[in-house]
């Protein structure tokens, strides 16, 4: 038998830049190319969609394609769409997507960019707290599948990432809820001082305070680029930035992604975090701190408990097989969850985020918001 070696060392510059303020010149912002494409869900495109196409088109080529808002969207189906409404406006991989709108958005159409031609580059313009402070950093895309979500995707960095809190002053209460929960996701794994200034400026910060916003929005961006720059591809220390969020997929699945994401995680948050203080990890007073915030945020322990008894302990459980953490021996799913050690620090074994938690005691985490 003969055998060829296929020598492969490439070294990948992946860096980009994130630009944060008030007030940005999108246009003049966005890295130069031939031609672009602009992805937006029904409802970010017709708020800010058009505007952009307009300034682009004195660029170069420029078409704009939607597609319905709603986490449904994220699915097989809509990306072939996409594609197909590209190649059928002949795009070349000089063509640059334009990611604009929420995690939806962006899940979306960086996975359109990996895919499309074997690759083409994209820019983030999150308009959401949850996208700006979370999924437009980090290159993760995706799609959801009846199996379970962000499945099928790929690790993609994008060129640019544009942050400008302008965008909140459109946003609903309920979404820069999802979007702060998931920013407090970021202080409970690497920074207790914010999170105890989310907890003393919460009023002010639920009102859309400007400077508020930006404070927290450029410090959840920083750990999150501190952290993919250790970990592009969740080989271990990025699987941190999961806390909460094998509860939370469970019960965004079960929900038939009617309960929207930062809802799940805060729920996730709270549930995980008493599992953390049933095994030791976590002390009961920074536990009820966790507790106490989110009920501020509107997901109290009767919200989660009606969420438990509607779906059962059981069926979380099955739901939460699906998780990408989780490891598997003889065809038996070993729970793996993120564990906070305190507020501000995620416990690890060996260098690793992923932590082993016993079946029934993930239940009696979930049977204590029943009560």
């Amino acid at each position: 038998m003969s055998k060829i070696q296929v020598k492969l060392k490439a070294v990948v510059d992946n860096s980009y830049q994130i630009a944060l303020g008030s007030g940005l010149d999108l246009v003049k912002s966005i890295p130069p190319a031939n031609r672009y494409i602009i992805i937006s869900d029904s409802n970010v495109a017709r708020l800010y969609g058009c505007k952009l196409l307009s300034g682009l088109k004195k660029k170069a080529r420029a078409d704009l394609l939607t597609f319905k808002a709603g986490e449904k969207s994220k699915s097989r189906s809509v990306k072939a769409r996409l594609e197909d409404k590209m190649l059928g406006l002949k795009c070349g991989r000089d063509t640059m997507v334009i990611a604009l709108g929420g995690g939806v958005t962006g899940d979306l159409a960086g996975f359109v960019s990996a895919t499309y031609m074997r690759g083409v580059p994209y820019t983030q313009i999150p308009t959401t707290l949850l996208a700006m402070v979370d999924s437009s950093v980090g290159g993760k895309t995706a799609i959801d599948t009846e199996a379970g979500k962000n499945l099928i995707g790929a690790f993609y960095q994008p060129k640019k990432v544009l942050l400008d809190a302008d965008f909140l002053k459109t946003l609903p209460l309920d979404h820069l809820i999802n979007g702060l929960i998931e920013a407090i996701k970021m202080f409970l794994t690497h920074d207790s001082a914010m999170f105890e200034y989310v907890q003393e400026n919460l009023d002010k910060i639920l009102k859309k305070d400007k400077a508020a916003l930006l404070k927290i929005i450029k410090r959840a961006a920083q750990i999150k680029a501190r952290v993919v720059e250790k970990d592009e591809k969740e080989a271990g220390a990025r699987a941190v930035l999961n806390l909460g969020h094998s509860v939370g997929h469970a019960l965004e699945k079960l929900s038939q992604y009617k309960l929207a994401h930062g809802q799940a995680v805060g729920a996730g948050l709270a549930v995980e975090a008493k599992l953390a203080q049933n095994l030791g990890f976590l002390t009961a007073q920074d536990f009820k701190k966790i507790e106490s915030i989110m009920a501020r945020l509107k997901i109290d322990k009767k919200m989660i408990g009606q969420m438990v008894k509607k779906f059962g302990a059981t069926k979380i459980l099955q739901a939460m097989k699906s998780d990408k953490k989780n490891r598997y021996s003889k065809n038996q799913a070993e729970y793996r969850l993120v564990m906070l050690e305190t507020i501000g620090q995620a416990a690890a074994l060996g260098g690793e985020y992923s932590l082993a938690a016993p079946k029934d005691k993930i239940t009696q985490a979930l049977n204590y918001f029943k009560n």
